[in-house]
């Protein structure tokens, strides 16, 4: 846009110069020669800006996925979004189930794992408690695992 305001720019001060000397310009064969002299200088005055604007043009673009890999993409940020809510449920349950035995658990963080065929496991749950609460790791371990039937590793802060 600049390139074009610059075109612009260059144009109409040269036309306000060409018919300045045109106006001043002798009649007869002298004003043909400076009316040949003035095309010229005005073709230029117009080439010159609309070349510089033209060659910082590029042609480039970059290629869209087409067909398949688009599918790819947004079959892949479904399973994405899929995988991200799951984890998020599956950590507010279980903080809400350890909260009904009346165990606060600072942190859990769900891994979960995807097989071949699409479904989706759990592999491996961290239970965060303070060093008050420790003592109940074992009652930790085993309400979860009888709940969502996973072994979850305890760590104390």
């Amino acid at each position: 846009m600049k390139d074009i305001a610059t075109v612009a720019a260059v144009i109409c001060v040269c036309s306000v110069a060409v018919s300045l000397i045109s106006s001043i310009s002798p009649h007869g064969n002298m004003r043909r020669v400076i009316n040949l002299v003035i095309g010229a200088f005005m073709l230029c005055c117009m080439i010159f800006p609309i070349k510089t604007a033209v060659s910082g043009f590029s042609l480039n673009v970059d290629t869209a996925p087409i067909g398949d890999d688009l599918q790819d993409t947004a079959y892949d940020a479904y399973n994405n979004a899929i995988l991200t809510e799951t984890k998020n449920s599956l950590e507010t349950s279980m903080k809400d189930y350890l909260t009904q035995y009346g165990i606060k658990a600072d942190e859990i963080t769900v891994n979960l794992e995807v097989y071949e065929n699409g479904g989706i496991y759990i592999a491996s749950v961290s239970i965060y408690i303070s060093i008050q609460d420790s003592e109940k790791s074992d009652e930790i371990k085993n309400l979860v695992k009888d709940k969502f039937e996973v072994i979850p590793e305890i760590i104390t802060r």
